[in-house]
C-alpha cells in the first residue's frame, strides 16, 4: 500500500498510476518501449525496467486488406459501368434498329406510288401501239428497279450511285410527260461523287415535286436544276426549279406527301447517325427552291 508507481510509453515524461496494473485499451498498431519504476514513500525512484512490445494490427487494418478492398471497389465499380453501358448499348441497338426499320417502311411509302405511275405509262405506251416508247421504257425502269433493290438495305450510297438512278428517273419521266423541261445537275468540283456518301432515296422525291408539283403546272419551258455544294463539313442539295410554286397550305401542311417522308428520314438519320441535317423550302410564284443539308462525313 505504500509503494508508488510511474511509467512512460515512447516518451520521456512520467505518468503516475495508483495501482500495479496499466490498461492500454486504445493503442494503434506498432512498436512500443514501456519503462516503469517505482519507490517507497520515503525512499527515491527505483531504477527503471523496460520492457519492448508490439501491437499487431487487426486485419482489416493492414496494408493487404486495404489493397484487396481496392481491387474489390474496382471490380464492383468496373461491373456496375459494364453493366450500364451493356444495357445502354443494347437500347441503343434496338431503337438503332428500329430506326432502320422505320427508315425502310418510309421508303416503301415512296417507291410503291412512282411505281404505280410508271406501270401505267408502260400500259399506255402499250394501248397507243408505240412499242419502241415502251420497250425504251421498260429497259430504263428495270435499271432503275435494279439500283433501287440494290440500295434499299443501305441507309447511304455514293453520290455516284444516286445521280446515275436520278437521271434514269428523269429518262422516264421525260419521255411519258406532256410537258418540256431541262435536267440540269451541277456538282461543286471539291466532292468526288464516288467517295461522297449521301441518304438513299432522298433525292428521288425532291426531283418528282419539282416536276409534278411546279413544272406541269406552267405553260413557259421547265427548268429543273439539282446543286450539290460542300461547306463548312457539310454537304447542301438544293433542287430548283421555275414551276408555279407551292402554296402556303403545301408548305404548312408538308404535303406533297412526298417531302413530309423526307423531313421523316431527316429525323431518323440524325437519330442513327448523330448528325444534324436539316432541310428548308423557299417558294414564290417563280419557282421553288428546296434545300437539303447533312454532315459530309455521314
Amino acid at each position: 500500500e505504500s509503494l508508488q508507481y510511474q511509467f512512460r510509453l515512447n516518451s520521456d515524461d512520467w505518468a503516475r498510476v495508483q495501482s500495479n496494473t496499466i490498461n492500454f485499451s486504445d493503442l494503434e498498431p506498432g512498436k512500443y518501449y514501456l519503462s516503469f519504476r517505482a519507490k517507497t514513500k520515503n525512499s527515491q525512484w527505483s531504477k527503471a525496467r523496460s520492457i519492448h512490445f508490439n501491437v499487431s494490427p487487426a486485419f482489416w487494418q493492414t496494408w493487404w486488406f486495404t489493397l484487396l478492398c481496392a481491387i474489390l471497389s474496382v471490380v464492383l465499380i468496373y461491373w456496375f459501368v459494364h453493366y450500364q453501358l451493356s444495357i445502354k448499348n443494347k437500347e441503343s441497338l434496338l431503337e438503332k434498329q428500329k430506326l432502320l426499320s422505320d427508315l425502310k417502311a418510309l421508303k416503301a411509302q415512296i417507291n410503291p406510288h412512282f411505281l404505280f405511275n410508271s406501270l401505267n405509262s408502260i400500259h399506255s405506251f402499250i394501248l397507243e401501239k408505240e412499242n419502241d416508247l415502251a420497250e425504251e421504257y421498260l429497259i430504263k425502269y428495270s435499271k432503275l428497279m435494279r439500283s433501287i433493290l440494290n440500295h434499299s438495305e443501305e441507309l447511304t450510297i455514293s453520290l455516284d450511285d444516286e445521280l446515275s438512278a436520278i437521271k434514269i428517273y428523269v429518262d422516264l419521266e421525260t419521255l411519258r410527260l406532256p410537258n418540256d423541261f431541262d435536267f440540269v445537275i451541277d456538282v461543286d468540283e471539291s466532292i468526288d461523287p464516288f467517295e461522297q456518301r449521301v441518304p438513299s432515296m432522298v433525292i428521288q422525291p425532291l426531283i418528282e415535286n419539282a416536276i409534278w408539283h411546279g413544272i406541269l403546272s406552267i405553260a413557259r419551258w421547265g427548268v429543273i436544276r439539282l446543286l450539290i455544294t460542300s461547306q463548312e463539313y457539310k454537304l447542301i442539295v438544293t433542287v430548283e426549279d421555275n414551276g408555279a410554286g407551292m402554296s402556303e397550305y403545301v408548305r404548312k401542311t408538308n404535303k406533297p406527301k412526298g417531302l413530309q417522308l423526307i423531313k421523316e428520314r431527316i429525323l431518323i438519320l440524325n437519330n442513327v447517325k448523330k448528325g444534324d441535317a436539316s432541310f428548308e423550302i423557299k417558294s414564290n410564284e417563280s419557282g421553288t427552291s428546296v434545300r437539303f443539308s447533312f454532315p459530309s462525313e455521314i
